[in-house]
């Protein structure tokens, strides 16, 4: 009898007949030999790591693209990132459909703009009515600004055919936007004085409600200044519907 791993079996046409003991000298070259794959295996491993970086370059905003100095865009870059995670905090990216449901086709989340780094759009609830109702409202808003600016982008990176059709759908929710935000100032001041009592019913919104409101009277003072740009930016497109 001989011992496993001192054997070896011979093959004889198409079977095998019989064991026959390993040669000593095939023993030890055959134990070179694994050492030697198991050498080569390592470097070809750690070749395979180096090649990897262990960590991804900083991502370019297209916000930040402009700038031709290093060093500005990498402090606009590391500013954005800032942004983009405060933003993403507690939110979910704002859908389009909510601007049109002509734009439903965009809610999908490897469709949507709202859901890119770039075009980043959250949406919360504080739990309050008045305050929600408001928030759905300012967000609409901005999201029409927003969606602006990213046919304008389109239509300058060579993507004009889907820039006017975005254009031809948005173009008369601008307008219709235009007279809406005197209203939205409105609601937002009484929603600011009776902040109070709103709280008072809802206590468990004192802390982030403050801060909620005056974010949104922020926002509309913005969608105020905002507005004749997404104008300009979506009417040609749109062929005279603005």
């Amino acid at each position: 009898m001989y011992r496993v791993g001192l054997v070896r079996p011979v093959k004889r046409g198409n079977m095998l007949r019989r064991l026959e003991p390993r040669p000593k000298g095939f023993i030890i070259c055959e134990r070179f030999m694994v050492n030697l794959r198991s050498f080569f295996g390592a470097i070809a491993l750690s070749s395979i790591s180096a090649a990897i970086p262990l960590t991804a370059d900083a991502g370019e905003y297209q916000s930040c693209s402009h700038h031709d100095d290093a060093a500005r865009k990498k402090k606009c870059n590391k500013a954005q990132d800032k942004y983009l995670a405060k933003n993403k905090k507690g939110t979910k990216p704002y859908k389009p459909s909510k601007i049109s449901p002509q734009l439903a086709h965009l809610d999908e989340k490897d469709q949507n703009p709202f859901a890119t780094d770039d075009w980043y759009l959250g949406t919360q609830k504080v739990g309050a009515k008045p305050i929600d109702n408001l928030l759905g409202e300012v967000d609409r808003a901005v999201a029409l600004i927003k969606m602006s600016r990213y046919i304008g982008y389109l239509n300058s990176n060579g993507q004009k055919d889907e820039a006017v059709k975005l254009a031809k759908v948005v173009a008369p929710e601008l307008k219709a936007l235009k007279d809406l935000v005197p209203t939205l100032k409105q609601k937002a001041s009484n929603v600011q004085s009776k902040l109070p009592k709103i709280i008072e019913k809802n206590p468990a919104i004192a802390l982030k409600a403050p801060g909620i409101v005056k974010n949104l009277l922020a926002d509309i003072a913005t969608i105020t200044k905002d507005l004749p740009g997404a104008v300009k930016a979506v009417g040609p497109l749109a062929k005279g519907s603005i």
